[in-house]
């Protein structure tokens, strides 16, 4: 696996828990905690609980050469499970790989207001990645760093799931909305991908 593809994963995958940077968003960027610390943890509500599906896709659709992919996403209360299965064409066909990502799940208090809804706060921890049932090898670039958490928001409508929109982009001051501190938490939702349950 190049270090190229193992990149192209990594942003499929442990992005692909939350949504891309898209056109599509519905941003009103109002976020609400509860007072006190952030550290209050919810359970896992109903509405996410159980498995959820994206078909067919370009797995980076800046990248025409990258294969196409599924994603099955499956959550129980405070796990999830990201199959994601790479394939060289577009009717997602000829398998190349699949990609197992398994992530613990916290559920802090608190919503982001969106065009959509009030989307809730997920934060997930990468535990465990397999490529083809084998561990990424230790001469690849360590891309996927497990105990990574990433911050984002989650809303469910009319059995959609839709994700935070990540922002790998330059907000001005280096960086984007791009998950990788509860500050840099997505507060708007990508439209363009959502999930569809099982």
């Amino acid at each position: 696996m190049t270090p190229r593809k193992v990149f192209s994963v990594w942003l499929f995958v442990v992005i692909g828990l939350v949504g891309c940077d898209s056109s599509d968003d519905d941003s009103s960027g109002d976020t609400s905690m509860p007072d006190g610390s952030d550290e209050e943890i919810a359970s896992a509500p109903a509405t996410l609980l159980g498995e959820w599906r994206l078909d067919c896709v370009l797995s980076d659709p800046e990248e025409p050469d990258v294969e196409y992919a599924t994603q099955t996403l499956t959550f129980t209360d405070n796990l999830s499970t990201s199959e994601v299965q790479y394939f060289s064409d577009s009717g997602c066909s000829n398998l190349i790989e699949t990609v197992l990502v398994e992530s613990s799940v916290v559920y802090p208090e608190g919503t982001a207001a969106t065009g959509l809804g009030n989307a809730s706060f997920i934060d997930t921890t990468l535990e465990s990645v397999l490529f083809d049932g084998e561990p990424l090898p230790e001469e690849e670039p360590n891309f996927v760093n497990i105990g990574q958490t990433t911050y984002s928001i989650f809303l469910v409508v009319d059995n959609l799931l839709y994700l935070g929109d990540i922002d790998l982009n330059d907000d001005g001051n280096g960086i984007g909305l791009n998950g990788s501190t509860p500050e840099l938490r997505p507060t708007s939702l990508d439209q363009s991908q959502p999930r569809v349950r099982q």
